[in-house]
């Protein structure tokens, strides 16, 4: 546009209708889930402890949201027959405990969150996890995903969702369990 040009009133309506109409489909960009499963490893998982360092992507401008992720994953893998116990990482802790909560809770198998990075576009925030997921009795790295959490709302909602429905797809949990909420 030259400068000095005047937008025209139906030009500005044409402008602002067009924003009105994108900026929403921004805002409600999906969560991506990419993952790879070992071929050796059969499961479904029976004990699964989760050892958990989220960031800051389960916080809103109102809460903390990471006991509610904690809970609807506990809930939803106790209905698809898995029990399991968390870790949350503590980086100021000078004694891990994660080592003996392992050995008193007896996994199959251990599943790391780790958060790797975030950013915003518009109103949403993206945030990116890599897990993995250690079968103890190989000693070995079993599966492995990339969570790239897309949310203006609800992020332990989006991300156990998001979870699940992987360790259902790629068969390393019951796929007939529902999702529980936190209770």
């Amino acid at each position: 546009m030259p400068v000095g040009h005047v937008l025209t009133k139906k030009t500005r309506g044409i402008i602002l209708c067009a924003l009105l109409v994108t900026s929403p489909l921004g805002a409600c960009s999906s969560t991506t889930v990419q993952s790879t499963k070992s071929a050796q490893f059969t499961g479904p998982v029976k004990r699964l402890f989760i050892d958990m360092d989220m960031g800051e992507g389960l916080r809103t401008t109102v809460d903390d949201e990471t006991g509610d992720f904690i809970a609807t994953v506990k809930n939803t893998l106790a209905s698809c027959g898995t029990d399991s116990d968390f870790h949350t990482r503590d980086a100021l802790a000078l004694n891990d405990t994660m080592p003996d909560r392992i050995r008193k809770f007896g996994p199959d198998s251990v599943l790391s969150i780790r958060w790797l990075s975030a950013q915003t576009q518009g109103a949403t925030y993206i945030i990116h996890y890599q897990l993995r997921l250690t079968d103890l009795k190989s000693k070995s790295v079993v599966w492995t995903a990339i969570i790239d959490l897309h949310h203006q709302w609800s992020p332990a909602e989006k991300m156990a969702e998001a979870i699940i429905g992987r360790l259902k797809t790629d068969g390393l949990i019951n796929s007939v369990c529902v999702a529980a909420g936190p209770k």
